[in-house]
């Protein structure tokens, strides 16, 4: 407001106006400008944040290549996880860093699981059969999410049948029930 007088008073009237005018036109351009740089900061940062993701693991050799796509990947996680009757399986992402291979494995835990021994033996169970049954050499980092820790026994047991593509026993009396058999997928769903 003291801008637009004390330019009115070194202008005279019409070339104040002329100058308000300007300055309108300026400012305006400037908002615009300055939100397409942030909105152009904003893709780049979700494009490098999303950018690690891997469509798999590379196994190099002098007789050739092997490549594990990531849906196989989930599988032999989807296997493992499995085995182990307190968790239960909700995504896997496969991350390609300089350093390595990242799994980033995200379960859904039973309340009175113990977290970080789970997290210890799921760990070392994962790096040494990936080594031993998938050929990954390299450095294999694996992070954990836990989701949630209010998952029921029956949904575990359902998604260990699932991952396992047969019946597994209920927790609650070690049998399987006529209604969890009907539940039992074929495989193809995976």
């Amino acid at each position: 407001m003291m801008a637009t007088f004390f330019s009115w008073l070194a202008y005279g009237p019409s070339e104040a106006e002329a100058f308000t005018a300007d300055f309108a036109r300026g400012l305006i351009w400037g908002v615009v400008v300055g939100l397409v740089l942030a909105l152009l900061v904003l893709l780049f940062l979700w494009a490098r944040r999303r950018g690690g993701r891997s469509r798999g693991v590379l196994i190099a050799e002098d007789a050739g290549n092997l490549f594990i796509t990531a849906g196989a990947v989930r599988e032999f996680v989807a296997g493992i996880v499995a085995e182990y009757g307190e968790a239960s399986l909700s995504g896997v992402v496969l991350s390609e860093t300089r350093a390595g291979y990242v799994l980033t494995i995200t379960l859904d835990l039973l309340p009175d699981t113990a977290v970080v021994p789970l997290r210890d033996r799921l760990r070392e169970q994962i790096v040494r059969e990936a080594a031993a049954r998938l050929g990954v050499q390299g450095p294999l980092k694996v992070n954990f999410t836990v989701r949630s820790l209010s998952a029921s026994e029956r949904r575990i047991a359902r998604a260990s049948r699932k991952s396992l593509g047969r019946a597994a026993p209920s927790p609650a009396d070690g049998s399987v029930s006529q209604e969890d058999e009907t539940e039992v997928g074929t495989g193809d769903d995976l």
